[in-house]
């Protein structure tokens, strides 16, 4: 797993906030993305035609709600997604944050990143790989 690399210069190790501006933060979202297509919740972002999509209840719709944490002695910073594909029904299904967890550990579906800010902004910023209408069906970004 590549996780993200520290070559695309844009100063995250040296920051404690991760400052882009937008065309570099779309670069960055992009390449890791493209990168890590090996893994489902990637994929479901990449190729989201490809999969179906959890109604929210309200309107709308859920296909990730990424989280991030820690992993190991070295605590290193992690993002995962809390909604999963289930290849058996294949449907997605909400986990509670301790069994998104505890899947992503299971499943190794995760993403490595080199400090919590980057893995936050990794999972607030993700759908900005949907903009230009690349979303899943019906997404409104």
């Amino acid at each position: 797993m590549e996780g993200f690399g520290l070559s695309q210069g844009l100063g995250l190790a040296e920051s404690k906030t991760p400052m882009m501006n937008d065309e570099q933060l779309n670069a960055w979202i992009d390449q890791l993305l493209t990168k890590n297509t090996k893994l489902n919740f990637v994929d479901r972002i990449v190729r989201p035609e490809m999969y179906p999509t959890l109604d929210d209840g309200e309107g709308g719709m859920k296909t990730h709600l990424m989280s991030w944490s820690t992993m190991g002695d070295k605590k290193t910073p992690i993002v995962y997604p809390s909604v999963i594909f289930d290849p058996e029904t294949q449907q997605l299904q909400e986990l509670d944050p301790d069994a998104a967890y505890k899947h992503a550990m299971k499943t190794k579906e995760y993403l490595p990143f080199p400090t919590e800010q980057a893995a936050d902004l990794f999972s607030r910023e993700y759908k900005r790989h949907w903009r230009d209408g690349k979303g899943p069906k019906g997404y409104q970004p």
